[in-house]
């Protein structure tokens, strides 16, 4: 029950982070930077996470909230290009993911 209310607490924050940054920055600029298209996947993630809940999809998303842990990292600066290799490989593992 508290990992499901926590769960509920931090989407919220982070979708209101993710709109007001959207809001501010515009979609042309928001998106041009890496590091916010992750905070946008982790916050559709995670909404994503609270609706399927009791499926057999929700060990996946699980995994993929775990891409919440990559927004503590921003100010290191090696840790951000592994982030960013990563972000560009997305596609690529899902295409994987997709075929087992």
């Amino acid at each position: 029950l508290l990992q499901y209310w926590s769960d509920v607490a931090f989407t919220i924050i982070f979708t209101i982070e993710a709109a007001l940054k959207l809001t501010a920055l515009f979609p042309k600029f928001y998106f041009s930077e890496p590091f916010n298209v992750l905070d946008f996947f982790v916050v559709v993630v995670s909404i994503i996470g609270l609706f399927v809940e009791g499926t057999g999809v929700v060990k996946i998303f699980r995994l993929l909230r775990l891409v919440r842990i990559f927004k503590l990292i921003k100010s290191f600066r090696k840790l951000q290009l592994l982030v960013k290799t990563l972000i560009l490989s997305l596609p690529t593992l899902l295409n994987v993911g997709g075929l087992l």
